[in-house]
């Protein structure tokens, strides 16, 4: 205890430089959480989504590295109706648009016969009709966020939209969607009997032997296609995985330079405490008593940082949530597991920036730090 008080004490003589420190491994902290956090934000409101739909499984064109860039005919779907295991097939034609005034929103194109409309709860209206067919239904959210209720005009690419619903749902993604018939979806994207993905519910989902034996025969039966249940849409997408890795790269970066903020502080803090540790060892201090506290200054500082970065990773993501580019499109996921994740390298930098200082301090010469001026 005595020594973890002088490791308070030494810090606390030099507040300003200790408190930038932990800020930086702080910004570290905060920048891992943030990053982290909105990458699997995304990760989660797609994945949610799909759950909500009761889709179980979707086919995108296989090797395209954004599947909203890419489409597959969508004469495609009466052959997946027809294959044993499937239980229905629904094909969307999704694409991100500005809505007035400069909103983005998710846009999908939906089959008017098929299961996807039936998992729509309304708050309001009703779905659109043969005789609507450039009706749509908005999600609560971002109805409110264009200030339309049902029976307003809507203006998108340069078309005029009515809306006659108004959609209720637990997941941001579907609170800040638009859907339309497919048709009047694809005339608006100049794609006629395109389609972007493939929604399957499977009459053997719950039995995962035969999912799996499934999920084989469609890749060989459709080979320009690939499949991926709900639960792995987020491991196979190229877009959601290229996301993740930039968001760990980017805080490698930050963690590195956390460190060697750590490091240089710990480094001025011995120079100038070199008499005060020959001190030490003359009067019996063994070396490793003395690594000891200098590794605990830097594991001190490591906690404090942790602390203040927890909390700015929060807010940040807070703040990402709610940006009018990105609302409905990011639903953070900060899990105990993340905590933890970021707790650990917080003390890996602690740690790793004490280690030199440390060592230089449990070499000095006890004769020639007394000496030192």
């Amino acid at each position: 205890m005595r020594l973890i008080g002088l490791s308070v004490r030494n810090l606390a003589s030099r507040p300003l430089r200790s408190g930038l420190t932990a800020l930086g491994v702080g910004i570290a902290v905060g920048s891992l959480i943030a990053l982290v956090g909105s990458s699997r934000g995304f990760e989660n409101a797609w994945v949610r989504s799909l759950a909500e739909r009761g889709t179980d499984m979707i086919a995108v064109r296989r090797g395209t590295f954004d599947p909203l860039s890419a489409s597959v005919d969508g004469s495609l779907g009466d052959q997946l109706r027809r294959v044993e295991g499937v239980g229905a097939v629904a094909g969307e034609l999704v694409n991100l648009l500005v809505a007035e005034p400069d909103h983005w929103l998710v846009a999908s194109g939906w089959e008017r016969a098929e299961y996807l409309w039936k998992t729509v709860s309304l708050r309001a209206g009703a779905m659109p009709g043969p005789e609507q067919p450039r009706g749509v239904v908005l999600g609560e959210t971002v109805a409110e966020g264009l200030h339309k209720s049902v029976g307003d005009a809507l203006r998108l690419e340069e078309r005029d939209f009515v809306v006659t619903g108004i959609s209720k749902s637990a997941g941001a993604l579907n609170r800040n969607a638009l859907i339309m018939p497919i048709e009047a979806m694809q005339e608006m994207m100049d794609r006629p009997g395109k389609v972007t993905v493939f929604n399957l519910r499977l009459s053997c989902e719950g039995d995962s032997a035969r999912v799996a034996q499934l999920k084989g025969k469609l890749a060989a039966a459709f080979p320009s296609l690939r499949f991926d249940e709900t639960r792995e849409v987020a491991d196979h997408d190229q877009t959601l995985r290229f996301l993740r890795a930039t968001a760990w790269s980017a805080s490698a970066i930050a963690v590195l330079m956390a460190t060697l903020v750590t490091l240089n502080t710990l480094m001025m803090s011995v120079g100038e405490r070199t008499r005060d540790i020959g001190i030490l060892s003359a009067v019996g201090w063994p070396a490793a008593r003395i690594l000891r506290m200098i590794l605990i200054e830097g594991m001190l500082i490591a906690l404090l940082g942790s602390a203040l970065g927890t909390l700015m990773g929060l807010g940040v993501l807070r703040v990402i949530a709610h940006l009018p580019l990105l609302r409905g499109l990011v639903e953070p996921v900060v899990g105990a597991r993340l905590i933890l994740e970021v707790s650990g390298a917080a003390l890996l930098i602690g740690v790793a920036g004490s280690l030199y200082p440390a060592w230089r301090a449990v070499r000095l010469n006890p004769v020639d730090a007394l000496r030192h001026e």
